[in-house]
């Protein structure tokens, strides 16, 4: 792992491994049918030409995520690049680095029609899992640690 304090000066190539962070803003967060806040795939559509900015989860603090464009409320869900490549996105470095060395671009497939796009940002939004709280700056711990053994 790379120290996350310290991007490599230059990018190493991405693998299939590795999580990448979206910034999540309050108004890409919709309840499912149990209630339960998840992301919408609002999230991974890009506008006509455009993309979505991402960040290699092990290259970077989660401050770096949300500070750049700071929107209260904000979290921040991680997605694999293997779901994002297995989708027909483009995963690419950010080759201006005009945030963060760890900033990747996430270019969404051509050539599809609309209900293909949003089929394919619902599939990605369905396998984000929280990193930083819904609607809160809670961190979510992804796995509960088991509980202390008790008194003998």
């Amino acid at each position: 792992m790379v120290d996350a304090q310290q991007p490599p000066a230059t990018p190493r190539a991405l693998d299939d491994t590795e999580d990448l962070h979206r910034r999540i803003l309050p108004e890409w967060v919709v309840k499912d049918d149990a209630g339960r806040r998840r992301v919408s795939a609002a999230a991974y559509k890009a506008r006509s030409g455009e993309h979505c900015s991402v960040y290699v989860a092990s290259e970077c603090e989660t401050a770096v995520v949300l500070t750049p464009y700071t929107v209260e409320g904000a979290s921040i869900g991680a997605i694999g690049v293997d779901a994002c490549r297995s989708r027909g996105y483009v995963v690419q470095r950010d080759v201006l680095a005009n945030e963060h060395l760890s900033h990747v671009h996430l270019i969404q497939p051509t050539g599809l029609s609309k209900g293909a796009r949003h089929a394919i940002c619902r599939e990605l939004a369905l396998r984000t899992r929280w990193v930083v709280g819904v609607l809160t700056w809670d961190v979510v711990d992804p796995e509960p640690e088991p509980n202390p053994p008790g008194p003998e």
